[in-house]
């Protein structure tokens, strides 16, 4: 580990406040205060940020307004899901860079050879393409991912971490992606497998890992919109809902991420739904067929109806009633079909929830951005790069560099 990466390990918590105050001139003692350390000592880890070139400081009084130097550090960020691949690359403030940027400064280019969907929703901050069938495909796309990154790395560009965000359940803590509903052959998948064995053999010491279900590395990137968004303010618990070729959820309670035994929490989508007797007020009967949630949004998805809009506004509440969250970040796979959906959804959910509940929900777009999951996978490998403890520099394989950070937890500035 470097000796940036080093300084930003050991006082990454007050470099988080800093992030969520950059606009705002802060004094000693508003970090302080958060931090519950002493005056020196803030001041202290102030001065070693500003030694390491990763922060600067304004002269305005009587607060300084102290800002991080976002071309510090970088964090690679790809997610895979059943119909697309998309890829970003988040400064040290978390928010993705301009690929031209990128370009100028680093010579850093995604101009593959791919049926690319240019560029994502107009972005020019993600590269967009269809999820290549089979294992083989989707492993040569990534790999050359990586490799473009890591040429660049080696030319200066200083990418600290890489982080994926995967269709389908992902065992975190044996770094393995179990298993992806709709591609057959991805079955109990490491990052090694992934990034192909060349490029995870010539890893540099100091690149951390990250590998994590695309619903909650949704969660992570909406919350960390709405953290930054409201300088470390109150934001609530939120509740994630993708809906896409699948659906699935992931849960920020109590300024903490949400996983569940063997990372399974907010798995949604194979919950068994009677969609024949459900809006008909009616039960489900021997015979009746049984759908899981999935199974009933690919069935609306094929149809001509608007029975989507009745169902997630009913799929929204159930969530809402369940978890106590307040507030509902819907994303798919564009933001047309995210607005069309939040118009229709919030002139329904009042059909099926009690007067008591049906103004305790928020419905809204966070990011509004199709590679939100992509951000989060970038935003979780700065955790685990943060995790990254002590003085300890035995950290020499990609493995103990991979998904360490098992509590993503934010702080509170209240």
């Amino acid at each position: 580990m470097d000796k940036t990466q080093r300084t930003i390990v050991d006082l990454h918590r007050l470099l988080d406040l800093i992030r969520v105050y950059s606009d705002e001139q802060k004094t000693t003692e508003a970090f302080r205060s958060v931090l519950s350390l002493s005056r020196p000592t803030v001041e202290v880890q102030l001065r070693k940020l500003e030694d390491a070139d990763i922060i600067t400081q304004g002269k305005t009084e009587p607060g300084k307004r102290y800002q991080i130097r976002p071309d510090v550090g970088y964090f690679l960020g790809i997610s895979c899901g059943t119909e697309h691949l998309r890829a970003v690359i988040c400064d040290l403030m978390l928010n993705p860079v301009p690929f031209g940027e990128l370009r100028r400064r680093y010579g850093l280019s995604f101009d593959l050879n791919v049926d690319a969907v240019s560029p994502s929703d107009g972005s020019d901050t993600c590269f967009s393409c269809q999820t290549p069938t089979g294992f083989l495909k989707l492993q040569d796309l990534i790999s050359e991912l990586v490799f473009r990154v890591l040429q660049c790395r080696n030319a200066g560009f200083p990418l600290m971490g890489i982080g994926f965000a995967v269709t389908g359940p992902v065992n975190y803590a044996k770094k393995r992606w179990v298993s992806a509903p709709r591609i057959s052959s991805i079955v109990d998948v490491g990052i090694e497998d992934l990034i192909g064995n060349n490029n995870y053999e010539k890893l540099p010491n100091d690149v951390f890992l990250s590998i994590d279900n695309n619903a909650k590395a949704t969660a992570v990137s909406e919350y960390q919109f709405l953290y930054q968004k409201n300088c470390g303010r109150h934001v609530g618990d939120i509740a994630s809902l993708y809906v896409g070729s699948g659906v699935g959820l992931g849960m920020v309670m109590g300024r903490r991420l949400i996983r569940g035994t063997d990372n399974y929490a907010g798995e949604i989508s194979n919950l068994i739904y009677n969609a024949p007797k459900l809006f008909d007020g009616g039960y489900a009967e021997d015979g009746d067929q049984l759908l899981t949630i999935e199974e009933r949004l690919n069935q609306i998805n094929n149809s001509t109806s608007n029975d989507i809009y009745p169902f997630l506004a009913f799929l929204i509440n159930q969530i809402s009633c369940f978890s106590g969250t307040e507030r509902m970040i819907l994303t798919g796979h564009s933001i047309e079909k995210t607005n069309v959906f939040l118009n229709a959804i919030r002139d329904k959910r009042t059909l099926f929830t009690s007067p008591i509940t049906k103004h305790s929900c928020k419905i809204d777009a966070g990011r509004n951005d199709p590679s939100t999951a992509a951000i989060g996978a970038a935003i979780e490998a700065y955790f685990c790069m943060c995790a990254a403890k002590g003085e300890d520099d035995s950290l020499n394989s990609a493995e103990e560099r991979t998904n360490l950070s098992t509590d993503i937890s934010w702080l509170s500035s209240d």
